[in-house]
């Protein structure tokens, strides 16, 4: 290994799936034009900014955190947010 290779390590080491779902959403991002922003729920090409965003919270362990930000339309913004909106309402109505 040259030292070339070995200072790209260094700075940008190699991405550790969690799991195959995790793997296989990476490979598709990277086969995909990286200039192409899609809605993560419904695959649609997003033109301009995006509608939204998806966070996604997983763990691993008791120390280990890891955010994933994704971006949706707006229709699944919209869908998205009025559902957890109504979510909220009826559990502040039985509370």
């Amino acid at each position: 290994m040259g030292a070339e290779s070995a200072a790209k390590l260094i700075h940008h080491p190699p991405p550790v799936p969690i799991d195959s779902v995790a793997d296989a959403s990476v490979q598709l991002r990277r086969w995909r034009d990286d200039s192409e922003l899609r809605c993560d729920r419904c695959d649609a090409l997003i033109e301009g900014e995006p509608g939204g965003r998806a966070t996604y919270v997983s763990t691993r362990g008791a120390s280990e955190v890891h955010v994933e930000e994704q971006a949706l339309c707006r229709d699944c913004a919209a869908q998205i947010g009025v559902s957890s909106l109504i979510a909220y309402m009826a559990r502040e109505e039985e509370g």
